[in-house]
């Protein structure tokens, strides 16, 4: 299986399952190993599953013991943990154009918000917890997703990359020249990346396979927060419903594990 199509299987993307229906390959072990490896992908940091199950024809699955480490070498916490995930697909049907999944739900999901103190010189952000928080793993992990997302589907995140171009051009004002020249940013960003994996494409010849999310259905939800190794806060939530991925026609499947990633991750932020 090529690489992009590898890219589908991501932390906590149980409905990439759909995917082994084209491959020969022992499902269980295959999407184990690909949780991981593409958990790492978008996060940078180990991902680690138990157990992963699923029905080709029932279209019925689970995961179980998802945790996902933290960016600092000095905690001793995840930065996320998830017992079980279950979800449930609609069969392969190319007339839609796109792969359905009709479910997917966590049953308990832990983020844990790590953050160090800070300069104790500035008295005034010393006493910001917001500001503290900025520089939390849980932060620096959405910006490291959304920096990968962005590489790999420039024209979704437009934004990002203008940004990301104007700050490689030290005589170019990044703010100034992204609002003045959006579309230009764009287009730029755009034909560089059809340009770098052209080759690769011709030579796949492969059509990408788009899929849609209901959104996932959570539980409970419990948000730590450490400072310095010691537990400063805990928060606790109830039955949370994440906002749906795909639209009308579906996003590609190697996309949507970053997305979902930052769903879940943004939590914190959200409550």
């Amino acid at each position: 299986m090529n690489k992009l199509a590898v890219f589908a299987f991501t932390l906590l993307m149980a409905f990439g399952a759909v995917l082994w229906l084209l491959a020969d390959a022992s499902l269980n072990q295959y999407l184990k190993s690909q949780i991981m490896l593409q958990g790492q992908h978008y996060s940078g940091q180990k991902v680690e599953v138990n157990i992963s199950e699923y029905a080709p024809d029932s279209g019925q699955g689970y995961f179980e013991g998802l945790k996902l480490s933290s960016l600092s070498d000095k905690s001793s916490h995840y930065a996320l943990e998830v017992d079980k995930v279950s979800f449930s697909m609609e069969k392969l049907r190319d007339a839609k154009g796109f792969i359905e999944v009709k479910s997917l739900s966590i049953n308990h999901l832990i983020l844990n918000v790590v953050s160090s103190s800070v300069d104790e010189k500035d008295t005034a952000r010393a006493n910001n917890k917001k500001t503290k928080l900025k520089h939390s793993n849980i932060n620096l992990l959405k910006e490291r997703i959304m920096e990968q997302l962005a590489a790999n589907y420039p024209k979704a995140y437009p934004q990002i990359n203008a940004k990301k171009y104007a700050l490689e051009n030290p005589t170019l004002n990044a703010d100034v020249y992204i609002k003045n020249n959006p579309s230009q940013v764009k287009q730029k960003l755009a034909e560089d990346k059809v340009r770098s994996k052209s080759s690769k494409k011709k030579s796949r010849g492969k059509q990408y396979t788009k899929i849609k999310v209901p959104g996932v259905s959570i539980n409970s939800l419990t948000i730590n927060y450490f400072t310095d190794g010691k537990l400063t806060d805990k928060k606790l939530f109830k039955h949370i419903q994440t906002l749906p991925l795909g639209g009308e026609s579906g996003i590609e499947t190697n996309q949507l594990g970053g997305e979902i990633l930052i769903s879940l991750l943004n939590l914190e932020a959200q409550h």
